[in-house]
């Protein structure tokens, strides 16, 4: 096919119409399949299913019958002489052993493990105390698993391709008195189980390749294939038969090969409980699904008959949709060489492609509508467009685009770059090599033009491809000297005013500091009046309060807003440094709440004067005490609470009356801000000043989690 071949439109709506009809045959055979191969897959795993549990039914039914035959004979003993009744035992089991004759070997001993009578005379005299059916037939009637048993095997002498496996049923021989007096002990022979499977293989015959396998619950083959015997397993189906019993499944096993698997548990039957055996019933799922897969040939061939039958109708009914869109498309095609109106001509030939037609007509004159405007609007702006090819490297633009960089010539990335400010000239490069990468680009550059004035150039644009897909990049060009020009006096008037507010702050704060000098010389003038020096102390902390939040506020980046909790800290450790003598402990749980400047001042004064009041009363009984503050939002109500808290009596009764000048300041003080105030002295002394959330910020779904910190301890 040859370089930029695009198929036309009756081609591309034959191959649809085929891939479409392809798929739907395909689908409808793949869906009957699926069916079909459900069906059979249900129906071959139920008969699988009924076989695992026919073929558990009869292992358990025959052991509970050989488990029943051997505890019938032992009860009998008591009729019998007992132990030294040889010839008594000896025909009671030959005649057990001539009424099954799958029992390979039975026989009676002692309480020491002594054969005293055996089927054949085998192993009389012979001690096999050691073996474990005799020691669990001590205990009980007991029926043991399938094993090997070689000296038994040699003593039978039976021609064999491997050797013969015995299940033992034994148990404990009690004469009238109750006294055990041995063991009655049979050897079922295993072949007894290949019966019971072909057995049971004859009923399902019809199903080909059928095949039983019986584990043991180590996962050990004793019953199956010949290449499968005495291997472990270790399959889903196992697990799902332990769990839940039985059912069917498909798996695939060592051998590679997927197997329609139908399984169940040995439950025991009546009194005998089960060897916890397995029973797997498998069948090749590809054997399973052969009538599928003939039914599916089937249904192709008639499919394919069907698409060779449709292709013709698809290739009439392609050309006569192709025929008016290609004649819209010779009428676009003249759009791209006429530079006046042109219209699109009507075509009618269905309601589709005539209201297509009536489409193309009208968005064609909109966009010569908007292109004018698009025009107007770039000539009003003193916007310069510019149009580069990427892969030529030619470059188009208008002529504001020449007069911004001062260039009268041929216009290019080198006649630009020679414009370009020489400190500016190598960021201009990196941003040009990215613009394949980035699709689009942006920067803000200085320009020098040749009367040598430098200027600023903010180019825009991105990346777009035109009809033959090779990469064209749009962009403007915009003077934006007069824009930068403002934003650095703006910038510097900003500075000016940052550095006058933060000389008003400080001199407010050097002022402050300078009264509570003078109070200070003040104080230690009145060393002969205590009451009134303390007066004057408390006076010089309550302005040194003020003076910390201006403080705070010439210092932040907002001097707009106050962080209450960073002065609630400051404030804490300034007091404690002042009461060393209080045993008090100071802890702070706040919210990282900011308020202005009109409720910081109130707010901080509030909190020093109920500080200052817990500081002297917060220790009860001379001990030591803790001063608590909070600041928390509580949304509920609408109001951020203030509270403060110790562990002491609190004030005397006449400052609580209203007599003290702390109290006094404090309702002032909260009147400024319209504050509440409540006094609880239950558990000690509490102060809640509650304030209205609307004067603080920092709360909210984005807002930091609270701080604590105990400021300092004694």
């Amino acid at each position: 096919m040859r370089s930029g071949y695009r198929p036309s439109l009756r081609l591309k709506l034959i191959v649809a119409f085929a891939i479409l009809s392809s798929i739907v045959v395909i689908g409808i055979s793949m869906l009957v399949g699926a069916i079909a191969s459900r069906q059979v897959e249900r129906s071959s795993s139920a008969m699988l299913t009924e076989v695992a549990h026919q073929m558990r039914d009869k292992l358990d039914t025959g052991m509970f019958e050989r488990f029943r035959d051997i505890g019938v004979a032992a009860s009998l003993t008591k009729h019998l002489l007992g132990p030294g009744s040889a010839d008594g035992w000896r025909s009671l089991v030959n005649r057990l052993q001539a009424t099954y004759p799958l029992y390979a070997w039975i026989g009676f001993t002692d309480v020491q493990g002594t054969v005293v009578a055996s089927t054949g005379g085998l192993l009389e005299g012979r001690d096999v105390g050691a073996r474990p059916w005799f020691q669990e037939g001590l205990r009980g009637i007991h029926a043991g698993d399938v094993h090997e048993a070689l000296l038994l095997a040699k003593l039978l002498a039976e021609p064999s391709e491997e050797p013969p496996r015995f299940v033992d049923v034994a148990a404990p021989v009690v004469d009238a008195g109750g006294n055990t007096i041995g063991v009655l002990g049979a050897h079922l022979n295993w072949q007894w189980a290949e019966e019971v499977e072909r057995s049971v293989l004859v009923d399902a015959a019809r199903h080909e390749a059928a095949e039983v396998l019986v584990v043991t619950r180590e996962g050990q083959v004793i019953l199956g294939p010949t290449g499968l015997r005495h291997t472990a397993l270790d399959l889903a189906s196992l697990r799902a038969a332990r769990a839940d019993g039985g059912g069917s499944m498909v798996e695939r096993w060592p051998d590679g090969r997927d197997y329609v698997v139908g399984y169940a548990r040995s439950l025991g039957h009546r009194e005998y409980s089960g060897l916890g055996w397995t029973i797997l019933a498998r069948q090749p799922l590809e054997v399973a699904l052969a009538p599928v897969s003939t039914l599916r040939q089937s249904i192709l061939m008639v499919g394919l008959a069907t698409l060779l039958a449709s292709l013709g109708l698809a290739w009439f009914m392609a050309s006569r949709l192709a025929s008016p869109l290609a004649r819209l498309r010779r009428a676009a095609d003249r759009l791209m060489e006429v530079s006046g109106p042109v219209s699109i001509p009507l075509a009618d030939d269905y309601a589709e492609v005539k209201s297509l037609s009536q489409s193309l007509d009208l968005l064609v004159r909109r966009l010569r509508d908007r292109e004018e405007q698009v025009r107007m609007t770039v000539e009003a702006g003193q916007v310069g467009t510019w149009d580069w090819d990427m892969e030529s490297g030619a470059m188009t633009c208008s002529d504001r685009c020449r007069e911004i960089l001062d260039i009268d010539g041929a216009i290019g990335l080198a006649a630009i770059l020679d414009r370009v400010h020489v400190d500016d000239r190598e960021y201009f490069g990196r941003s040009m090599d990215t613009i394949s990468i980035l699709g689009e680009m942006r920067m803000e550059i200085r320009t020098v033009d040749r009367a040598g004035e430098t200027r600023w150039i903010d180019i825009r644009g991105r990346v777009a491809e035109n009809r033959t897909r090779s990469a064209r990049f749009l962009g403007t060009m915009i003077d934006i000297t007069d824009r930068i020009r403002l934003m650095q006096e703006l910038g510097d008037s900003l500075h000016e005013k940052d550095i006058l507010l933060t000389e008003v702050h400080h001199r407010v704060k050097n002022n402050l500091q300078a009264i509570c000098g003078l109070l200070q010389v003040e104080s230690n003038r009145l060393r002969h009046n205590p009451e009134a020096r303390e007066r004057m102390h408390l006076i010089g902390q309550r302005i040194a309060v003020l003076g910390s939040i201006h403080q705070h506020l010439y210092t932040a980046d907002n001097v707009a807003e106050v962080r209450i909790v960073d002065h609630f800290r400051r404030l804490c450790e300034t007091l404690w440094g002042s009461y060393l003598d209080r045993p008090v402990k100071l802890t702070v749980d706040a919210e990282p709440l900011c308020c202005d400047l009109d409720t910081a001042l109130p707010l901080g004064l509030i909190a020093h004067e109920l500080v200052i009041n817990s500081l002297k009363h917060g220790c009860a009984d001379g001990g030591q005490g803790c001063v608590r503050i909070g600041l928390h939002h509580r949304p509920e109500i609408g109001r951020v609470v203030l509270t403060v808290s110790d562990d002491g009596p609190g004030p005397a009764e006449d400052a609580a009356a209203g007599a003290g000048l702390g109290l006094i300041l404090l309702r002032a003080l909260a009147d400024q801000i319209d504050a509440t105030v409540e006094v609880c002295t239950l558990a000690g002394y509490r102060t809640t000043v509650s304030v209205e959330e609307h004067r603080f910020s920092g709360f909210g779904a984005g807002a930091p989690s609270r701080r604590a910190w105990e400021v300092a301890a004694t």
